[in-house]
């Protein structure tokens, strides 16, 4: 749930929409005390393809998400990447306005 002052909202739905958002992450795992360490890159794709206004104000409400897990080894062999995409769509939004 959002709380916050109508003057607020509506100040911050005119100063633009969201439309891509992206992201990476790389860890470090140790794998053993005898074993190699393991590189995992994350990667994060999202794609707004849709906007509700919703009480005045513009709300991401549909898109579409890709992720990628990949290992990174030291032998070029070993390396592995999955793939996952979701769309999703937000059927519902309350403001309550404090």
């Amino acid at each position: 749930m959002l709380e916050t002052q109508p003057s607020g909202l509506t100040t911050r739905s005119k100063s633009g929409l969201l439309v891509q958002l992206e992201d990476a992450y790389l860890v470090q795992i140790k794998t053993g005390p005898e074993e190699e360490d393991v590189l995992w890159e994350t990667t994060s794709e999202t794609m707004i393809r849709g906007h509700k206004r919703v009480d005045g104000i513009q709300i991401a409400h549909r898109g579409r998400t890709r992720v990628a897990l990949l290992r990174l080894d030291e032998s070029l062999e070993n390396h592995s990447k999955t793939t996952m995409e979701e769309s999703w769509e937000i059927e519902e939004v309350g403001i309550r306005n404090g």
